[in-house]
């Protein structure tokens, strides 16, 4: 009896022991499987959102940079002010300072006129006595030169006098009847443009194609032996700048005569991640002992219920074949036991039926029997009678015909569903005198009880 129940205890404790192991394989994974998830969705999220920052950014400062460019470029080449310039040429130019300080009053990056004659020289100028140094006339000569020789209407370069000052220059030549009559040199001031980037939430610096740095929001991105230039030296999409990480962009403006470069501080922030995989590890951890609790005490159930049913199966299959299993777990164990129960009662019934069908068959062979053993053995025995009566004492008649009537009335009771030993017996009896007068005595009977 110990021993059954140790086995018992064995086989459910392994039971258990691997449909614990099994559901802990697969919420292991799960849990894995989450957390990883979870950091993909993490990163393509940050990714998908830093990208937006800066397509955000550069739409920004080019949408800044198109504004002013078109504000200036239409200032230049409006034709009452084309006029003025012309005409301002040989006049006072007291109207033209009051034009210049009307358009800058309201305009997001104020201007500093030049307007030269045909031949070069300067016959009005904004710029102080100090600042139209003979630097930047003579920049200003060779700029003309070269809006007159490329035939643009609106030539724009980048003046540089001072180490950390750079000036965005736009220049229209001025004609009249096809004939070239000077130009008008705009000057956009660097101070001007560094404000309006400031308003914006990252870094940005504008360029011309070789490089010459129109504007910039922080001279930190500019080498100190050159602050006038940028040019990148890889395309690479991060860049580190004075020990700080930046995701750096591009893009080309006005035909690709600008480029618009875009700088959002995005630092690693490697202990940020280790703290957010180390609360996701502990959350799983957590979720994992939860889980485990949960499945403990379901598996433990479980257990229970296969227990209980193994015990009401062995008692159907040792003791007793008609116990009906009685279980009320509430869950799957029990619908299994009522379609034990179901199957118990099919194989009763079945059965059953194979009893009644065997009786039906052993009945019918036994009719069968008679009706082919009985004609045949009175018609014997009837000849036998004959033949005593004939040649033989008659004293035998008389016992024949006992034994042969009693054999007669035994076949018309033969519907009995059971007939006593001894009757059966005493037709065997009267079945062997029949037999021993029809075979003269040379047949012997031995019964032993």
């Amino acid at each position: 009896m110990d021993h059954r129940h140790h086995d018992r205890t064995y086989k459910k404790s392994r039971f258990q022991q691997e449909l614990e192991q099994s559901v802990s394989r697969k919420l292991i994974s799960s849990l894995l499987l989450g957390c990883l998830l979870f950091c993909i969705a993490i990163a393509v999220v940050n990714a998908l959102n830093q990208n937006a920052r800066r397509e955000d950014h550069l739409e920004s400062v080019a949408s800044t940079f198109h504004e002013v460019y078109n504000n200036t470029s239409a200032f230049l080449l409006d034709a009452g002010h084309t006029e003025l310039f012309l005409s301002e040429l040989r006049k006072d130019q007291d109207n033209l300072r009051y034009l210049i300080s009307q358009y800058n009053v309201s305009a997001l990056v104020e201007i500093q006129l030049i307007l030269t004659d045909s031949k070069g020289n300067v016959r009005f100028t904004t710029f102080s006595e100090g600042e139209m140094n003979l630097h930047r006339q003579e920049f200003n000569c060779i700029a003309v030169d070269n809006a007159c020789h490329l035939m643009r209407t609106v030539y724009t370069t980048v003046y540089h006098f001072r180490a950390n000052s750079s000036e965005y220059v736009m220049i229209h030549p001025l004609y009249r009847d096809g004939e070239y009559q000077g130009a008008a040199a705009v000057y956009l001031n660097e101070n001007d443009w560094t404000k309006l980037f400031s308003q914006y939430q990252y870094d940005a610096i504008l360029t011309k194609p070789n490089g010459d740095v129109i504007a910039c929001s922080n001279s930190s991105f500019l080498s100190q032996k050159n602050a006038n230039k940028y040019l990148p030296a890889d395309a690479a999409q991060y860049v580190r700048v004075n020990g700080n990480r930046y995701l750096r962009s591009s893009r080309s403006l006005e035909n690709g005569t600008v480029l618009a470069y875009s700088f959002i501080y995005s630092p690693t922030n490697y202990s940020y991640l280790f703290v957010g995989l180390l609360l996701i590890v502990l959350l799983g951890l957590s979720w994992a002992a939860m889980f485990a609790r949960i499945m403990h005490a379901m598996t433990e159930q479980m257990v229970k219920s296969v227990d209980t049913l193994v015990r009401e199966i062995r008692i159907i299959r040792k003791e007793d074949p008609d116990h009906i299993i009685e279980i009320d777990t509430g869950d799957e164990i029990e619908e299994i036991a009522r379609q034990v129960n179901k199957m118990v009662r099919s194989i009763q019934e079945l059965s059953q039926r194979n009893i009644a069908l065997a009786e039906v068959n052993n009945r019918m062979e036994m009719q069968n029997l008679q009706a082919q053993i009985n004609p045949h053995f009175i018609y014997n025995t009837l000849n036998s009678i004959k033949w005593m009566a004939t040649i033989q004492h008659a004293p035998g008649i008389a016992e024949m015909v006992t034994a042969l009537s009693r054999l007669l009335k035994s076949v018309s009771k033969s519907n009995e569903r059971l007939v006593p030993l001894y009757e059966e017996f005493a037709l065997l009896n009267d079945y062997f005198t029949i037999q021993q007068y029809r075979y003269g005595g040379t047949i012997t009977l031995d019964v032993s009880y």
